[in-house]
This record gives C-alpha cells, structure tokens and sequence, in this order.
C-alpha cells in the first residue's frame, strides 16, 4: 500500500511539474513590458520653472509639453519620477500629448497602462483623460478630475487587444480652463496562450499518468 502511495504521488507530482511547465512557457511574455520614449517627460531637461516641447511626444491642440516645477510646494508639491512631468492643456485651452509606440496591437492581449496624474496647486484642476489607442480604436481609457492640490495620484486602466494599427497613448486635458500633469507612464502587454497547446500538452501529461498507472497495476 505504501508503495502505491508513493507511486501515485509521483505521478501527481510529475504531472504538476509538466503543467507548471506549460504554463511557465507561455507566460514568458506575460507583462512585458512595451517601450514608451521620454516616459518620464526628462527630455529635454529644462532649468527649474522652465517648459517647452516634451521629446518623442506630439502636441494636439494648444499646450503640451514637458515642465519642470519649482521644487518644493510651487506648482506642485512634489515629483513622482525624476525632475520634471509633461502636461496638457495651458489653462485657457485644452490640449494633449500623443505618441505612437510604433507597435502593432495583438488581438486579445491583456494591456495595462499605469501611469501618475497630477493637478497644480495654485487655483487650475486637472480634469484628464487618458487613453490607450490602435490605430483610431479605443483598447481602454479613464478620465477624472483632481482638484488644485499639487498632488499626483496613480492611475491604472487595463483593456483586451482589438483594432488595427500601431498602439498609441493620448493624455489630454479636457477643460479649457485647467491643466493636467502626467507621469512615469509604463505599458505592459500579457498574452494569451493558445487554447490548442495547452490542451495538447495537458492531453500528454495526463497520458503520461495513465501510462505510469497502468505500469503500476
């Protein structure tokens, strides 16, 4: 009996391990993460209170670009990442920052865009909008509003691969009379795993107990 025990365990364990394999494999590329330029807004680096045309991002509207604030509690309050941080919109338009990531979505792929969204501490709310694009389809996006703190909060959207194209980010303020700031902005992408591999590997490992069962009995 003792014997049957162990060998049973094996099998399990052997079985296990296959599996873990499988699934090990396939999550290889499961959030990687996708490379965005000047994710931080440092680019070009400008002298404290100065502003100007944000690297690797393009201005849609009236005023965008990369700033950096007068440090500490002027404008804001502090910086998440780095020295400085993009905005969008100048306070008395909207605008926004856009960038193509220059790679091509994949259909039911898992996309999370993380990033911090911040407001200016004297009298301007954000009210943002940001939004993870193929092509001219929306994959996700989330807009709010934060009042004039000088703080920055994270925010997070998730979205499933659908459309054509290239992947794009948009960070836009929507309000004529506000301003937001954004940064450390990150991508990653998991993929799904083909229904059919695992259902063959799994078969295969299964078939493999079996074999050592009846070898068993």
């Amino acid at each position: 009996m003792l014997q049957q025990v162990i060998t049973r365990n094996r099998s399990l364990v052997l079985v296990a391990a296959i599996l873990g394999l499988v699934v090990s494999l396939h999550g290889a590329t499961r959030g990687d993460m996708i490379s965005i330029a000047n994710s931080s807004f440092e680019g070009p680096a400008f002298g404290s209170g100065g502003f100007g045309s944000a690297t690797a991002w393009a201005e849609i509207g009236s005023g965008g670009g990369a700033f950096r604030p007068v440090m500490p509690g002027l404008i804001v309050n502090s910086v998440p990442d780095g020295f400085q941080v993009g905005y969008a919109g100048n306070t008395s338009t909207p605008g926004s920052l856009f960038q193509d990531l220059g790679v091509s979505v994949v259909a039911g792929a898992n996309y999370e865009l993380e990033l911090f969204v911040g407001s200016r501490n004297d009298g301007f709310t954000a009210n943002y909008l940001v939004e993870l694009l193929a092509g001219s389809t929306t994959v996700a996006s989330t807009s709010g509003t934060i009042s004039n703190t000088g703080n920055f909060i994270p925010v997070n959207l998730t979205g499933l691969g659908v459309g054509n194209g290239n992947l794009a980010i948009r960070l836009s303020e929507t309000s004529a009379t506000g301003q937001s700031l954004f940064d450390n902005v990150r991508l990653s992408v998991t993929a799904v795993p083909e229904p059919s591999s695992l259902l063959i590997v799994s078969t295969c490992a299964f078939g493999l107990m079996g074999y050592r069962w009846r070898r068993r009995t």
